[in-house]
C-alpha cells in the first residue's frame, strides 16, 4: 500500500532532475521506484501526508522497538500535485 502525499509539481521536477537518468527507469516501466531520500537537500517544501499516517507511525514504532537502522524509515509514495484540481 502506497502512502499518499501532495506537493507541488515543481518540487517533483526538482528532485527528479537530481536523479541520474540511468536510475530513472524507462517510460514503459510504470512500476519503477525512484528514491527521494535526499528530498530535504533539494527542496524547501515538505510533502503533505494525505493518507497513511497510521502506517508511518507503526513503522517508526517498529524501528524503535527493534533498534533498527533509522535509514529503514521509508515507504513507497504516490505523489499528487497540490496545484491541480482534484
Amino acid at each position: 500500500h502506497y502512502i499518499q502525499v501532495s506537493c507541488s509539481a515543481a518540487a517533483i521536477d526538482k528532485i527528479i532532475s537530481t536523479i541520474p537518468e540511468a536510475d530513472r527507469g524507462t517510460p514503459e516501466d510504470r512500476h519503477h521506484v525512484l528514491s527521494f531520500r535526499h528530498w530535504a537537500d533539494v527542496n524547501d517544501e515538505r510533502p503533505e501526508l494525505m493518507a497513511g499516517q497510521h502506517r508511518i507511525e507503526a513503522l517508526r514504532d517498529y524501528v524503535r522497538q527493534t533498534a533498527s537502522d533509522p535509514g529503514d524509515l521509508w515507504w513507497v509514495c504516490e505523489f499528487y500535485d497540490k496545484g491541480a484540481t482534484p
